[in-house]
């Protein structure tokens, strides 16, 4: 069950693969955003992680930069 830190907001962790899914990223983050801009305020943050600290190329060759799991703690991965 996904619950809020000490200071109410809502800490999520993507763990980019290389080759993952752009859309499904985009479909699980743009909610969050949404929800923050409705809200006026930042309830829902979130931090990508991959599994170095090289960026991480989606299936349709897009590249994010991600942290590097193995030194972040993460929070509620997803």
């Amino acid at each position: 069950m996904l619950r809020p830190e000490p200071d109410g907001r809502y800490r999520l962790t993507f763990l980019l693969l290389p080759g993952y899914s752009m859309a499904s990223l985009q479909a699980a983050i743009d909610p969050l955003r949404l929800a923050n801009r409705v809200l006026g305020r930042e309830c829902y943050q979130w931090h990508l992680l991959g599994n170095s600290a090289a960026p991480v190329s989606a299936s349709n060759g897009l590249i994010l930069p991600s942290a590097d799991y193995q030194y972040e703690v993460p929070a509620n991965l997803l």
